[in-house]
């Protein structure tokens, strides 16, 4: 979770129009959460992209999310 919460920072400081709120993350890890206890227990790029519509709501700041995402890696 911990890279979760790195990748929510990273979206905070980035250019989105609509920066996701502690409510968001709060959603978010708790649908990751889910996620691992059906047995996906790493974080990975794909998980990440599969649940983004959690954390980020508007289709233009999910586009660059996207983007973010590519870069940033995961421990």
């Amino acid at each position: 979770m911990k890279d979760a919460v790195k990748f929510f920072y990273e979206l905070r400081k980035s250019n989105l129009t609509k920066k996701p709120a502690t409510a968001e993350l709060l959603g978010w890890l708790l649908m990751l959460s889910q996620v691992a206890s059906r047995g996906e227990l790493s974080l990975s790029k794909e998980l990440v992209k599969k649940t983004l519509s959690a954390l980020v709501k508007n289709k233009d700041d999910q586009k660059k999310s996207k983007i973010l995402l590519q870069d940033f890696n995961f421990s």
